[in-house]
């Protein structure tokens, strides 16, 4: 899936190939309830009960997406973000702002 970022350094929109895995199991009816402290196994962690005759797979699919987007996204590695001083975009222009030290 391709999505469309913004980077955190020069607020520049780039696009990024995103790759969604997830596996979820679905049985139909309600949960048994377990008396006392029991250890859930990998697969009962994503098992998830439905009633009726349908499934609505929205807000998994939402969830997966927004887990899988990057905390950070970076147009590039070497992005060199805005000049604090007059907002230019460093990666196009070097602006002519006086330099801290």
């Amino acid at each position: 899936m391709l999505v469309e970022l913004e980077c955190r350094r020069c607020l520049s929109k780039f696009s990024q190939k995103l790759e969604i895995n997830f596996q979820e199991y679905y049985e139909q009816g309600l949960p048994q309830s377990k008396e006392g402290e029991v250890e859930l196994q990998e697969e009962e962690l994503n098992t998830f009960f439905f009633t009726g005759e349908t499934i609505d797979l929205s807000d998994s699919i939402r969830e997966n997406i927004l887990v899988s987007l990057p905390w950070n996204p970076l147009c590039s590695e070497s992005c060199r973000g805005l000049c604090p001083t007059c907002g230019a975009n460093l990666n196009f222009v070097d602006c002519q702002c006086p330099k801290e030290e």
